[in-house]
């Protein structure tokens, strides 16, 4: 089965890896990026940019999630912050 107009993303960085200060994305085809805490709220919000960083340094540690909105798609990544 094929999907069409769905457009997709390679990540630079692994999720899986613990971070502390950034993380990196290599494609930025989505519309809005958003940084999830375990308890469900939004933390943080990104529009695409250019080099692909977004700064999250200022977070305290703990497990996140990565919320990609594309036009067509919504895709959740899995983040650890040390």
């Amino acid at each position: 089965r094929s999907v069409t107009g769905v457009q997709t993303c390679a990540l630079r960085s692994d999720f899986s890896q613990p971070t502390n200060d950034c993380f990196s994305l290599s494609d930025n085809c989505f519309e809005t990026l958003q940084i999830i805490d375990s308890k469900g709220y939004t933390v943080r919000c990104f529009n695409s940019n250019k080099d692909g960083y977004y700064y999250i340094g200022d977070l305290p540690s703990g497990l996140y999630f990565v919320k990609q909105i594309f036009k067509n798609s919504i895709i959740y990544h899995k983040l650890v912050i040390n």
